[in-house]
């Protein structure tokens, strides 16, 4: 819900927002997000496993995010990569949003600290 308001406040603004999703794993979109543009993220089964990111994943949202060059692009969770979508929109120039969805992955109140 809250990608969906922040996908209209751009939207809004007169921005064009892309939102790249794994396409095998959606259902139809609903009427109301009929008019959300959608990049195909890369098959996560292609290639060999631990050298994907590097000959596959990288070059294929390279050339995804190159063709169509929105101005944002939003990622609702952290992890690992956004650092490396992070690089790929630095050089494309494409503002890069990424929303931390939980206190707990940025401070220590959660956790014990080990001696």
């Amino acid at each position: 819900m809250q990608a969906y308001g922040w996908i209209q406040g751009l939207l809004a603004l007169g921005h064009e927002v892309y939102v790249l999703t794994d396409m095998s794993r959606m259902g139809t979109l609903k009427e109301e997000c009929q008019h959300i543009k959608l990049i195909p993220s890369f098959d996560s089964r292609k290639g060999i496993r631990w050298f994907r990111w590097l000959y596959y994943r990288m070059p294929y949202l390279y050339r995804e995010l190159r063709k169509v060059k929105p101005d944002y692009l939003y990622k609702g969770i952290p992890s690992w990569h956004s650092f490396l979508i992070g690089l790929i929109c630095y050089q494309l120039k494409i503002k890069f949003i990424q929303r931390i969805s939980n206190d707990f992955l940025i401070d220590n109140r959660f956790f014990h600290k080990s001696l």
